[in-house]
């Protein structure tokens, strides 16, 4: 089984750049898929650490603003779903 093709990678990082660190629109999508690169430990793989501390960075402030709760309900959904995962995990470990 092969990989992503690079050029569709490269392709949703450029978007994810343009909307988070250039202050573009920023669709819910977007917000998703950073939140499970943040929390799966990837974003290091795709971003320095400097953009992956702005990429936090506005996360956090999208999640506090009272105009997007719909949003923070997903991030927080996300998550959950880890944790969830995180702890089922750890309890059928042999």
């Amino acid at each position: 089984m092969t990989g992503p093709n690079p050029d569709e990678v490269d392709k949703v990082i450029q978007k994810i750049r343009a909307e988070l660190l250039e202050n573009g629109t920023i669709s819910d999508e977007t917000v998703a898929l950073v939140s499970l690169l943040e929390k799966s430990h990837q974003i290091k793989k795709y971003f320095s650490k400097y953009e992956s501390e702005q990429l936090k960075a506005r996360l956090k402030e999208i999640k506090e603003a009272p105009s997007n709760q719909l949003v923070k309900q997903m991030v927080d959904y996300v998550d959950m779903i880890i944790a969830v995962t995180a702890v089922a995990a750890i309890s059928t470990a042999p």
